[in-house]
């Protein structure tokens, strides 16, 4: 998920403003979209029905603060399958063919400063090092896991936050997890609906992405 600067800290008021209508007992509770979908963690007691209005209330956010989304992905058991010599590690994969993907987009923006883009994910010690060199090669042009086309337009490095922290990376969750399990969702799910409904808000600002792979 791409935000404009400028609007970062619009965005994380708004966000914050949700959570605070949501549960006024816990303002502060982190929005995981796994715990909000399956009303664990903070959301255990909630009503499904104000569950819901959370994923819509998050993902409505999307337009208004100029976001914009992108997304890669690796099917690990089609990956391992294909027998390559080396399959390359998924994770970084996804990693490198995103980052291509948002090297396109930002690219082909006309204003300058929307040109460059400084990544935040969120913290995952055991993949940070291979990501950080990672990029570092890409950045300079040698590729990732397998050759690819240098990342001039991302700045710096990559910074891991810890998602609690952070408004944005929460939402940024939210826009994974409706991807990842609404392509599995049958169209027989009694959540199907919802999640037509979410994937639509996410269609509407969706800009480089690459189909799961391979």
């Amino acid at each position: 998920m791409l935000v404009p600067e400028t609007r970062v800290a619009g965005l994380t008021q708004h966000l914050d403003a949700i959570v605070s209508a949501a549960l006024p007992a816990a303002p502060e509770a982190e929005v995981h979209a796994a715990e909000l979908h399956g009303g664990d963690g903070a959301w255990r007691g909630v009503n499904p029905v104000d569950r819901v209005a959370v994923f819509d209330a998050f993902l409505d956010a999307l337009p208004q603060f100029e976001c914009t989304v992108s997304y890669a992905s690796i099917n690990k058991p089609a990956l391992m399958a294909r027998n390559y010599g080396t399959p390359g590690t998924p994770h970084l994969l996804a990693l490198q063919f995103l980052c291509e993907k948002v090297e396109a987009f930002l690219a082909r923006q006309a204003d300058p400063m929307r040109q460059r883009a400084l990544l935040i994910a969120d913290e995952t010690h055991e993949h940070e090092r291979f990501a950080i060199e990672q990029l570092k090669r890409q950045q300079q042009g040698r590729g990732g896991e397998v050759p690819g086309i240098q990342t001039a337009h991302l700045v710096d490095n990559i910074h891991f936050v810890r998602s609690q922290d952070s408004r944005a990376v929460q939402l940024a969750d939210v826009v994974a997890y409706v991807l990842n399990r609404g392509s599995r969702l049958p169209a027989s799910h009694p959540s199907r609906l919802a999640y037509n409904r979410f994937e639509a808000s996410i269609d509407k600002v969706r800009a480089e992405y690459r189909h799961t792979w391979p």
